[in-house]
């Protein structure tokens, strides 16, 4: 039940800030139907990538290092929980920072995979790569990280 909670609340979340968007900038108008074709479309091209969604720590079709490659990205069910996956990473017990580089399309995910550039103690760790559109948080840290134990998004 949590996660099926979890699911609904991340996607439930992310068309309400759609929403919310369009009404500012509209200002409650009606929407030109050229600009209301394209809200429908980016809708749909949510459901879609949802429907491809997985309920698990890893994708079953992934390949390569857990989170540190394109192929094999880290899963959370939103950006908001991408973040909170990344605040409670620790590399040699030390809290990480990060920097988000971009997006791309990978092969093995439903939507597009977000591109963060990480460091501890102000050197470089590298990339980790997090796929925000899944039913459930992952548990799993990619090798040579812990998690840090006190966040509310890695149940």
């Amino acid at each position: 039940a949590y996660s099926a909670y979890v699911y609904l609340s991340g996607e439930a979340t992310g068309l309400d800030r759609m929403n919310k968007t369009i009404n500012t900038a509209t200002a409650g108008k009606n929407l030109m139907p050229e600009v209301r074709k394209a809200f429908d479309d980016q809708l749909k091209c949510f459901r879609d990538i949802y429907q491809n969604a997985v309920e698990a720590d890893e994708l079953p079709n992934g390949y390569g290092a857990y989170g540190t490659t394109i192929t094999n990205p880290a899963l959370t069910i939103s950006a908001w929980c991408s973040t909170d996956y990344l605040n409670r990473l620790r590399f040699n017990g030390k809290a990480i920072t990060y920097h988000r580089y971009g997006s791309k399309r990978s092969e093995v995910t439903p939507g597009p995979t977000d591109i963060y550039q990480i460091a501890s103690d102000g050197e470089s760790l590298g990339t980790i790569y997090i796929c925000p559109y899944h039913k459930r948080n992952s548990r799993k840290s990619p090798k040579g990280f812990t998690f840090f134990a006190g966040s509310l998004g890695g149940r």
